[in-house]
């Protein structure tokens, strides 16, 4: 069976969702060239798995509004220079004086000889990138890469395949009405085994539909992608509400195919979580693996366990830290042409 960590790649919509029950917050500071000292202008700073974000002005100043309450990842990216990248805890409306100082990437000496792949070898390199890349969704048809030359590969003696970006990667989801920005920070995939590792941090774009026919399809699209969905199943976790919703849940004290074990149906779900430091937060904690099944589907059954106990989410469904959490079956194949941003929640109309 497969498995991976899962990142945090699944969350909300925001031109959709109604901010005015919410506790939202007003991020703001500056950022400089860490040689010089001197202010950066047009460096994107924003949530990671969001549409929050914005580009700095002149004097290097930015502003980000509408921010949930809770922790959140700010990344400051720039052509040229390294990611930085920090763990924001918000819990007040306004948090101000965020400096960050980025420091310029090494260029290549002319002493450094860059060996190119041979053009046929990276199309089939690049080939095998987008089917891992895409998962098994029906919708990796509609994802194109828009900036694919800035993908290099690699495969080692130990029969890893890797793929590397020194610039962030450009994509369209037209299925569901996205463009991303993506921080390939590590993608490696063994074969032999089955396994595959990425970390990536993606900033999410809403692209404007040709017409109304065009928006109600990814609306449709968007509610097939999030149905069955983690982040699906831990929302409805925490509104003590995953039978109504379709989910059934068992607990094992193994993988089923790594040794045959007895299963329990968990009849009370809701001790699952206890009570995070804010209103909007919980805190996930089980012992050993769960095995879902969303609305008794065979092919839709997945199963987790967790590296850390507890795991801090928040009420939507979002797992601040993604690597603390490991998924299976179902799950697994579900990977970039099905990550929905941060802000995305299910209309009422639907």
């Amino acid at each position: 069976m497969k498995k991976y960590a899962w990142l945090g790649l699944l969350a909300l919509h925001v031109l959709r969702q109604s901010l005015s029950a919410q506790a939202l917050a007003t991020l703001s500071g500056a950022v400089y060239d860490a040689a010089s000292r001197e202010p950066l202008a047009s460096v994107n700073v924003f949530i990671a798995n969001t549409m929050l974000g914005n580009q700095t002005e002149v004097s290097g100043a930015f502003v980000i509004r509408h921010v949930p309450f809770g922790t959140h990842e700010l990344v400051v990216s720039m052509l040229g220079y390294e990611v930085q990248k920090i763990s924001v805890r918000v819990t007040q409306e306004r948090v101000a004086d965020l400096r960050f100082q980025l420091a310029s990437k090494p260029l290549l000496g002319p002493e450094v000889e860059v060996v190119a792949e041979e053009p046929e070898v990276w199309r089939k390199n690049l080939r095998k990138f987008e089917t891992l890349f895409w998962g098994k969704s029906k919708f990796a048809g509609e994802c194109k890469l828009l900036n694919a030359e800035v993908l290099d590969f690699t495969q080692d003696e130990g029969g890893w395949f890797a793929a590397n970006a020194g610039q962030p990667v450009r994509l369209e989801n037209r299925a569901l009405g996205y463009r991303l920005e993506i921080i390939l920070n590590k993608f490696e995939y063994h074969e032999r085994r089955n396994e595959i590792r990425y970390s990536v941090i993606p900033r999410f774009e809403e692209m404007t539909a040709q017409d109304a026919n065009a928006a109600r399809r990814w609306e449709r699209n968007r509610l097939k992608a999030y149905y069955g969905s983690l982040r699906h199943f831990l929302r409805a976790l925490a509104a003590q509400n995953t039978y109504a919703e379709g989910f059934q849940i068992y607990t094992l004290p193994r993988l089923p195919w790594e040794e045959r074990a007895a299963k329990h149906l968990l009849t009370k779900p809701e001790r699952l979580l206890a009570p995070g430091d804010l209103r909007s937060e919980r805190r996930l904690s089980f012992e050993n693996y769960l095995e879902i099944s969303f609305n008794a589907e065979r092919e839709r059954t997945s199963w987790m366990t967790t590296t850390t106990k507890p795991v801090l989410m928040n009420e939507a469904g979002y797992v601040y830290n993604g690597l603390e959490i490991f998924v299976y079956g179902y799950w697994f194949h579900q990977r970039i042409a099905e990550a929905l941003p941060r802000e995305y929640v299910p209309t009422e109309e639907n």
